[in-house]
């Protein structure tokens, strides 16, 4: 392999160890690539301003042509075709990642952590889906709900019970889903599981009482 003496170091080095440089001898630089890097170091610590004023400067003179080639590469219409281009070869490579044992365990034993977590909040969930599923307009946070509870005095508004471990409050909508009722929370009311298993779907407003 051809070699060159580097003219800083003076040290006998092979041309891959060179920056190219198509004006110099061999077609290679005259300093090797530790030669320069440990040079370009030096100036940059000894010279901080004139560093940062060199990069303001290039960034000054490039900055048209980087925003327009910013402007190509995230071109809506171009990242759109790309994605249709693309979209059949993920999401098989997604499926096939979904499907694997430990993939599975893994997400249901963070699930089954988040659900801990978050018991309300899977309930809620859970009621907006039924809500969706009977086109049913409006919704209601848990925030919302929580608030009803509290200014009830965590009280079914049937039956007068607590609420208590054993015997929780319930969601109740005065006018039932099935019969075109919304989701909002001025249509619900908490009652204990037996008085609202009892309601059923009758519409009846025990907040009167």
């Amino acid at each position: 392999m051809q070699t060159k003496i580097c003219s800083r170091c003076e040290k006998e080095k092979t041309l891959d160890q060179f920056h190219k440089d198509k004006r110099c001898r061999l077609g290679v630089n005259a300093w090797c690539r530790q030669c320069r890097k440990e040079y370009g170091q030096a100036y940059q610590k000894a010279h901080p301003e004139k560093g940062r004023l060199a990069v303001r400067k290039s960034y000054a003179k490039h900055k048209e042509r980087r925003c327009r080639e910013a402007r190509e590469r995230y071109d809506p219409e171009k990242r759109r075709q790309r994605y249709l281009k693309n979209r059949d070869a993920r999401l098989a490579q997604q499926r096939e990642y979904q499907q694997r044992p430990e993939v599975k365990a893994r997400y249901r034993d963070w699930k089954r952590r988040w659900i801990v977590r978050n018991r309300e909040l899977k309930r809620e969930y859970w009621r907006r889906y039924n809500a969706r599923k009977q086109g049913a307009k409006g919704t209601h946070s848990v925030e919302e709900w929580l608030t009803l509870c509290k200014r009830c005095d965590w009280t079914c508004l049937a039956c007068g019970s607590r609420h208590v471990k054993d015997n929780p409050l319930t969601l109740d909508h005065i006018v039932p889903l099935s019969k075109g009722g919304t989701d909002d929370i001025d249509n619900i009311q908490p009652l204990c599981r037996s008085c609202n298993s009892a309601k059923n779907n009758k519409t009846i407003d025990y907040r009167r009482k």
